[in-house]
């Protein structure tokens, strides 16, 4: 990776200024900014996004970064953008008690290959420090490079013409701010919160869970049960907390199935299977494929309508005296119309 641009701005909200920050150890700057944009270019990002045709002031500016036409120029309108976009926002969210974090603003331009360069624009942390010698209070940026949000616009060369590929975002907050994607970078959402969520419900139940139900039964009944039980539930999809969390945490009931292999098949899930690594889940537009129906015989089927909170303490297989395979189901409603049938 080779830094073709970088520049570095010091972004007031409160204020409205913008200033060009300066450093005076260029080597420790150096090692900085590869971290942060090292960090940065290997993400694969939260969502997908492209500019909105009907917004005129972030593209072009960022263009001109690309093509090097008063690149400094540009960044620091970009800055300036930045800082009224924040003072709005701030605005909206004070009376929640919110408050936007300081940083600064660094806009560069990176080649990734002889083919390939990546547009950055970051938010970083701007921290407040006391000075060990003097005890006098500065800024400066944060050693262990906190990011707060960035933007990713790849580009490549083609026939000698440098064409915009994929665009993404990526943030560290949980609630995704949209003022940063929307009102300063002024993108728009390639896919919408009910796509992804039917996609990416799809792409778990193809690839992850279904290819587990004729070998694995048990443990695809377990995994199928904590996954309906995720998309149910109101908020945020996230990719890598379905990994670690959903299947990561699972224990299987045979020793054969791989955690590791399944996480890894997760995690290029998004990739592969077109959907954003974060998303607001839309459960309505699942709710009906919650079902799950498991056939006991040629005459009866369990109809599971979705997640069971205890799956283990309502569903039990046993062996009978004769060597029957059975399965008991806890059920107070079932016992009644069982109890007093013969075989």
């Amino acid at each position: 990776m080779q830094n073709v641009y970088t520049k570095i701005l010091k972004v007031n909200a409160e204020t409205g200024e913008v200033a060009v920050a300066q450093f005076a150890d260029i080597n420790n700057l150096t090692q900085y900014l590869e971290g942060i944009l090292g960090e940065i270019a290997d993400n694969e990002g939260d969502r997908e996004y492209f500019f909105d045709p009907n917004r005129t002031t972030t593209k072009p500016l960022c263009e001109r970064v690309v093509f090097q036409n008063n690149a400094d120029e540009a960044s620091i309108s970009l800055a300036t953008l930045l800082a009224s976009v924040e003072a709005d926002a701030q605005d909206r969210v004070a009376q929640m008690g919110v408050k936007i974090q300081r940083g600064v603003l660094i806009v560069s331009y990176v080649k990734m290959t002889e083919l390939e360069y990546k547009l950055i624009i970051s938010k970083a942390d701007y921290t407040e420090f006391m000075e060990e010698d003097t005890g006098l209070i500065k800024f400066g940026l944060a050693t262990k490079k906190r990011l707060f949000k960035s933007f990713v616009a790849n580009y490549s060369m083609v026939d000698g013409q440098l064409n915009q590929g994929k665009i993404i975002t990526y943030d560290t907050n949980k609630s995704k701010s949209t003022y940063w994607w929307k009102d300063f970078l002024e993108l728009k959402e390639v896919r919408n919160n009910t796509t992804n969520t039917k996609t990416a419900f799809e792409q778990i139940q193809d690839r992850i869970l279904g290819p587990l139900e004729s070998k694995y039964k048990s443990d695809f009944l377990e995994l199928w049960n904590r996954t309906i039980a995720y998309f149910r539930v109101e908020g945020d999809f996230d990719i890598n907390h379905y990994r670690d969390t959903i299947i990561g945490t699972y224990s299987p009931a045979d020793a054969r199935l791989s955690i590791l292999e399944l996480k890894e098949k997760v995690t290029n899930l998004p990739s592969r299977g077109g959907f954003d690594a974060i998303f607001h889940k839309d459960t309505h537009a699942v709710r009906k494929r919650f079902k799950k129906e498991i056939e006991l015989t040629d005459e009866i089927s369990l109809n599971i309508k979705q997640d069971v909170p205890s799956l283990k303490n309502l569903l039990k297989a046993e062996l009978n005296g004769d060597g029957d395979k059975c399965i008991l189901i806890k059920s107070d409603k079932g016992y009644e119309y069982a109890k007093n049938l013969t075989i």
